[in-house]
């Protein structure tokens, strides 16, 4: 029975190889859309906490950075956030999505051997990929709108 495992494991294998290497380019652009998913992430978050600082000077007000990492906080003296340990929290869980997210596009991509498999994999990467490109686009757009315009 386990021999039998193996063959069938080493088959699908093969196969997946054979798949990836008859439609390179395709795979090619997933790999490009996944890169710049995540970094399109990035650049959203880069670009909204940029506009807020931007807005809290131009408005002339008093503000206080304050840590959100606890440990960080005590060992450099800042001064912590009240409610740090939660956003921490959150931020601990959207890296364990995205790094889920990264583990299921592997274990999809090592997967595809057939073009259903195929379609199932691409509506996975559009799925994943429209949503943030859209909201750093819409930050972008803001962005360029704020600095051409006042």
């Amino acid at each position: 029975m386990e021999i039998a495992k193996n063959r069938l494991k080493e088959a699908k294998s093969k196969l997946n190889q054979e798949y990836r290497a008859d439609n390179r380019v395709w795979f090619r652009i997933m790999d490009v859309l996944m890169v710049i998913f995540f970094l399109a992430n990035f650049a959203a978050t880069a670009i909204t906490n940029v506009m807020v600082v931007k807005d809290l000077e131009q408005a002339d007000i008093e503000y206080e950075i304050l840590e959100v990492n606890p440990v960080a906080a005590e060992r450099a003296g800042y001064v912590e956030h009240p409610d740090g340990p939660e956003l921490m929290y959150i931020f601990i869980e959207k890296t364990i999505w995205y790094a889920l997210l990264a583990f299921w596009y592997i274990l999809l991509r090592k997967w595809v051997y057939s073009d259903l498999q195929m379609w199932i994999f691409t509506f996975f990467v559009l799925f994943s990929f429209f949503p943030l490109v859209w909201n750093f686009a819409n930050d972008f757009g803001y962005w360029i709108g704020v600095l051409k315009y006042g």
